[in-house]
């Protein structure tokens, strides 16, 4: 039996027919889900790509968070919260953030 292949951005596992890939450094990557691939290709595309190059490990993945910071984060689920900055337009939802 094989081992199945790393997501390329956080080394989970590949599910089998995954279908999530983007080109990194020169080649299609496979990639877990779809949460890794947005982020993968927003990486290349902010012409940040030489982050996958230099990096020392794989990216963390939620399920490895510490429950205290998971229970901080969840406050951006909140309606309230995300009003300033989350525009719905029907099932989707379009987050707007600056990184300084």
């Amino acid at each position: 039996m094989t081992s199945p292949t790393p997501c390329y951005h956080c080394a989970l596992p590949v599910p089998p027919g995954s279908r999530f890939t983007a080109e990194i450094l020169g080649e299609r990557r496979e990639l877990c889900c779809p949460g890794c691939q947005a982020v993968a290709e927003a990486i290349v595309a902010g012409g940040l790509e030489s982050y996958y190059q230099h990096r020392s490990e794989a990216s963390a993945n939620p399920e490895a968070l510490p429950v205290p910071l998971v229970d901080e984060l969840a406050l951006y689920d909140r309606a309230d919260v995300q009003k300033p900055f989350v525009r719905h337009e029907g099932d989707l939802a379009e987050a707007t953030l600056l990184m300084e």
